[in-house]
């Protein structure tokens, strides 16, 4: 929360939050990194975890402000983690299905930064399959 306004901390232009959006970035390319399935259904976080090396959160933290924004990308991405739905998600979709499934209108920041999470996950996606053929 930010006192001064007595409402919610959110995203917007500034260096601060191009920082935490940076920050957020690392933290789902790792999530997707540690999800890479290494075959035979094994997933590298299995690996690390057998292995006494993987603490949940150890590599990249992700940052408390954009928290509600990883939540979003992490309930929207059965569904727009798939390659079925052509080209870029139109903001205004992306929009209503937040405000749809959490009650709260994304701004812009918002909206654009899920549309990176959602491209940066489908690129993770295409490249492990295109390791497997």
């Amino acid at each position: 929360m930010d006192p001064r306004a007595g409402g919610e901390l959110r995203g917007g232009q500034s260096a601060f939050f191009a920082l935490a959006a940076d920050r957020l970035k690392s933290w789902v390319r790792h999530q997707l990194w540690m999800a890479e399935d290494l075959g035979g259904g094994v997933t590298r976080r299995a690996v690390y975890q057998k292995a006494g090396r993987a603490k949940p959160g150890a590599a990249a933290q992700l940052p408390a402000c954009l928290q509600h924004v990883s939540n979003w990308w992490l309930a929207l991405l059965p569904f727009y983690g798939r390659r079925e739905i052509p080209g870029a998600i139109p903001p205004s979709q992306l929009a209503m299905d937040v405000e749809t499934r959490f009650g709260m209108l994304p701004n812009m920041f918002e909206i654009n930064l899920l549309q990176d999470l959602f491209e940066m996950s489908l690129k993770c996606m295409d490249a492990g399959l295109k390791e497997r053929k």
